[in-house]
């Protein structure tokens, strides 16, 4: 049986598995010169824009005063802002103008709507270089994971998609499904916690040397109440770290980006999966889901001499697709690597970590039961990022690693060779500096915010690595087309 290693977090899967089997604020406290603590508002809405010669904006940037403070609310997507009228420059927001309001509330105004409860605007997404004529970003900083905080984003635009593609994933971003939004966006958190997106329960989690995410499978009964129906089960991923840090070279000269992009993670030293998934005698879910994780892992930075207030932000997209042949079947692995090196952009080029495989391996620790074919794909985005804007379009230099995973187990009844076993790891690591949109969250915008946005597709540097394929046992009848 596979090994794993996510004792406590996983505990719920293996209880199911057998289930299956068996059956503005200050300027003082704006930029913190002290060492305080931010505010939960500055962590929330990020930090306010402050005069520096070394930074220019472009002209029709409207920076409102007060930081934090100047809002009032924010919607449950990040798209709606509710202002205090009598901040400094709320009255110059008008449509077209772009508003930096926190550096998590900037965008171009769609929108503009006196209420009650104080002046709202919809922000539609922008490019760094929309906001700056002069922007200089180079060095590196250290992620210290203690500083990290989880902002749920419950409506983000773009969390879900559905469909029946083959099992092969071809892009992390597809037109999504929506639900009604709502009212406000909930302040950050230290703590993790778990949100419900498609069939699945998710919680991303944070340690001293770990960034991962565990996902469970919703229970699924049959109108009987037959507990043993349906899919259950997870999966846990992990990267290991180690002094965490993002190095930067970007530029913005005259309005427009120039010169070769670095944008480089550092200190990822390693990366498991384990994966525990069973099937009862219920109807089997076949389905892809396309998920973007509505928690970003923030840390708000306050301005610096020659640099706006942004934010390093950690965002998780998966896809996940199952496929089991017969009832009361499982299907189990786990695999761990070491990487060793950057990865995401430098000077213009991707680069990579080497990939070195530890333990036994994917392969050979698939497990499970079952008269039947099983098949899972799993695919996961980690993108590291130093920007601005809003939760559904946040811009800025930033690193990019997908790995897609698929594995197969034959059938029990395929002795006496023994049961066949595949599995395949790819890798694409790169990044850009743009704000990403999916087409689900352009069409979701244009509902919110108006149809008349226009969208500027990103544009990013990304290197396929080769597959890497494997057979267990490595027979003729085993490869598996």
């Amino acid at each position: 049986m596979a090994r794993i290693r996510q004792t406590a977090r996983f505990t719920s899967i293996w209880v199911a598995l057998i289930a299956v089997v068996a059956c503005a604020c200050s300027q003082a406290e704006q930029s913190n010169p002290d060492g305080r603590e931010p505010s939960e508002r500055s962590l929330t809405y990020g930090y306010g824009p402050t005069d520096d010669p070394a930074v220019e904006y472009q002209p029709d940037v409207v920076r409102v005063g007060g930081g934090p403070e100047a809002i009032r609310s924010a919607s449950a997507d990040g798209l709606i802002w509710t202002l205090d009228p009598a901040a400094p420059g709320v009255d110059q927001l008008t449509k077209g103008k772009v508003a930096f309001v926190t550096s998590r509330a900037v965008g171009r105004v769609a929108r503009r709507t006196e209420t009650d409860a104080g002046v709202e605007v919809a922000l539609a997404p922008v490019q760094l270089t929309e906001v700056f004529r002069t922007l200089h970003l180079h060095g590196t900083r250290a992620i210290d994971p203690g500083d990290l905080v989880f902002q749920p984003v419950p409506e983000l635009a773009g969390r879900l998609d559905v469909d029946e593609e083959p099992l092969i994933p071809q892009s992390m971003v597809k037109p999504a499904a929506f639900v009604a939004a709502q009212p406000e966006l909930p302040p950050a958190r230290k703590n993790s916690f778990k949100v419900t997106v498609g069939n699945w329960e998710w919680e991303p989690y944070v340690t001293d040397n770990t960034l991962g995410i565990t996902a469970l499978y919703k229970f699924q009964s049959e109108k009987s109440g037959n507990r043993s129906a349906g899919i259950k089960g997870g999966f846990d991923i992990a990267f290991k770290t180690k002094n965490l840090r993002l190095v930067t070279d970007y530029d913005i000269v005259s309005g427009r980006a120039g010169g070769n992009l670095t944008a480089a993670v550092e200190g990822i030293t390693g990366m498991t999966v384990d994966i525990g998934l069973g099937l009862g005698t219920g109807v089997n879910d076949t389905q892809r889901y396309r998920v973007e994780l509505p928690v970003e892992l923030n840390v708000p930075l306050p301005p610096e001499p020659g640099v706006p207030p942004m934010v390093v932000q950690i965002k998780w997209k998966t896809i996940v697709q199952l496929a089991f042949s017969a009832k009361n079947s499982t299907l189990t692995t786990n695999a761990e690597y070491d990487l060793i090196g950057p990865l995401g952009l430098k000077d213009g080029t991707a680069v990579a970590p080497a990939l070195q495989q530890t333990g036994t391996g994917l392969v050979k620790n698939i497990d499970g039961v079952s008269v039947g074919i099983s098949a899972m794909v799993l695919a996961w985005e980690l993108r590291v990022m130093v920007g601005l804007g809003v939760p559904a379009a946040f811009g800025g230099p930033y690193a990019k690693f997908v790995v897609s995973l698929s594995i197969l187990r034959g059938s029990d009844t395929t002795a006496p060779w023994g049961v066949c076993a595949q599995g395949t790891l790819k890798l694409v690591v790169g990044g850009g500096a743009s704000y990403q949109v999916t087409p689900g969250a352009e069409s979701y915008l244009r509902q919110v915010i108006g149809s008349d946005i226009k969208f500027e597709r990103a544009s990013e540097i990304m290197k396929d690595l080769p597959a890497l394929t494997g057979y267990y046992p490595d027979q003729a009848q085993c490869r598996i087309p």
